[in-house]
Parts: structure tokens; C-alpha cells; sequence
């Protein structure tokens, strides 16, 4: 099938056998939360070099050189796909925005080589949560209200009675100290408190310590959320909001410190 190029193929392969077998981690189906560590780096970066010597070798043949070329994009594809969960994962861990920004980069160099419709969702996620502030799932289409760059809690549109829910992550290292989150929110959105995951299948209300406007404007909420309604088991604590037909446009979120 590979022609000249062949044992380089047989080599790339081997190493991307070698880039799962290495970590002896499993995997089921959930790139989001198995990807990441799942395989040897340098492995891979083996695999890329085989990879590169083989196009060169194919280079002869112009049958066996297509045939590595499709291998070489859906490869790249996996490889950049690999490296946003990556940086997804050590997001969750730090809490730095910069790995979100680094997720985001690797996804969309990603997409360049493959648009797999599943992996264009994650890029989505990635992208809002580098440009919201913090990890995020369920909120709809990018929007602007008063010059601002902003998202809407209801996926789904205004109407259907369903969807309205989003959920946002936030690091706490301390979970012996209130965690203070701050929201930027559009001042007619319907929104006066949001819940945090205090444990499995709980999850705790927390009001905000201002009021919106209702007016067309930006506000400024501020959500301060007490040591025993935080998830003591990890750093990365899971909020909600909304819920329904609910509209709540969110322009910004940040955990405050120091508080």
C-alpha cells in the first residue's frame, strides 16, 4: 500500500501504538475527559518525524504519495486535537486563561487540516471560554449588546421553553476560604442567582449581593459563595445559571482574589 515509503509507515505506526501503550491509560469514548494524558508525547513526536521522512520517500510514487498525505491530515488533525484537550485539562487545574487561549490556537489549527463536526463544538468551547474568561458550556452564539462581546444562557432561542441553562468552571486552591465570582451581566437579563455543584447531585443557591438595573446596560454581579457550599474534593468548582425560556447575557467572568 505504502510502496518506498513503507517502512517509515510501518515505524510511524508502531509509534503511534507505542504513544497509547506508554501512558496505560484507557480510553472509552470521551475525548473531553480521556484525551488528555492518554498519550507519550515523545511517541508522537516519533510518529511525526516518521511521518515527514515518508512523504519525502513517496515523493516517487504519486499514488502511494496521496495515500500519505491523507494519513499526514488526519494525523496533524488528531495531533493539534490531542494538544487542546491538553491545555483544556491544565486549564482546569490552574486556572489560567492562557491555556484556554492555548486550547483554543491548537483547535483551530486542528480544524485546518479536518473539520469534524464534533471537534468544531469543542473549538467553540474553547473559543468562548478564552474570550469569556473561564470554561463554559451551553451558552448560545456570540452576540453584542452596548459595545460589548457577549453570550446568552439559552442555546436555543427565546420561545421553545427548553435549554436556558449554561454552566461555567472556576478554580478554587482554597476551598477553607468564600470564593468571590464576578459577572458582567446585561442589566435586562433574568438573573438574580446562580447554583454551585457543592457535591454530587446537590447543587447549592447563591444570590447575587447586587440587583441588575433592568436597564440597557452593563452590570457588574457579585456572587460570594461560602467554604461549606464548595466542592472540598477538587479545585475545579462547577457553577450554573439559568434554566428554561431564562435570558441572561453574560459579557465576562472572573474569580475575584483576595476576597
Amino acid at each position: 500500500m505504502f510502496g518506498p515509503a513503507a517502512p517509515t509507515m510501518t515505524e510511524f505506526y508502531a509509534q503511534v501504538e507505542t504513544a497509547v501503550r506508554k501512558t496505560g491509560r484507557s480510553y472509552s469514548d470521551n475525548p473531553r475527559t480521556q484525551a488528555a494524558g492518554l498519550y507519550d508525547r515523545v511517541s508522537l513526536d516519533r510518529a511525526i518525524s516518521a511521518l515527514e521522512r515518508a512523504e519525502k520517500t513517496a515523493r516517487s510514487d504519486e499514488a502511494v504519495a496521496r495515500r500519505v498525505a491523507e494519513v499526514v491530515r488526519t494525523f496533524r488533525y488528531g495531533c493539534w486535537m490531542i494538544e487542546g484537550f491538553e491545555q483544556s485539562a491544565k486549564m482546569h487545574v490552574t486556572g489560567d486563561l492562557a491555556c484556554m487561549e492555548a486550547a483554543q490556537a491548537a483547535g483551530q489549527k486542528a480544524l485546518s487540516y479536518c473539520k469534524v463536526s464534533e471537534a468544531v463544538e469543542f473549538v467553540k468551547r474553547w473559543t468562548t471560554g478564552a474570550q469569556l474568561g473561564v470554561l463554559n458550556d451551553g451558552f448560545g452564539k456570540e452576540e453584542t449588546k452596548g459595545g460589548r462581546r457577549c453570550w446568552n444562557s439559552d442555546e436555543t432561542g427565546l420561545g421553545d421553553n427548553v435549554r436556558g441553562w449554561a454552566s461555567f468552571t472556576v478554580m478554587a486552591s482554597d476551598r477553607s476560604k468564600p470564593l468571590v465570582v464576578e459577572m458582567d451581566v446585561w442589566g435586562e437579563s433574568d438573573l438574580s442567582g446562580i447554583v454551585i455543584n457543592t457535591r454530587k447531585n446537590v447543587w447549592t443557591p447563591v444570590r447575587a449581593q447586587q440587583r441588575l438595573s433592568r436597564k440597557s446596560q452593563w452590570d457588574t454581579l457579585q456572587f460570594r459563595i461560602p467554604p461549606e457550599s464548595l466542592d472540598h474534593d477538587r479545585v475545579a468548582q462547577h457553577l450554573g445559571l439559568g434554566g428554561a425560556d431564562s435570558q441572561i447575557w453574560v459579557a465576562a467572568i472572573r474569580v475575584l482574589k483576595g476576597q
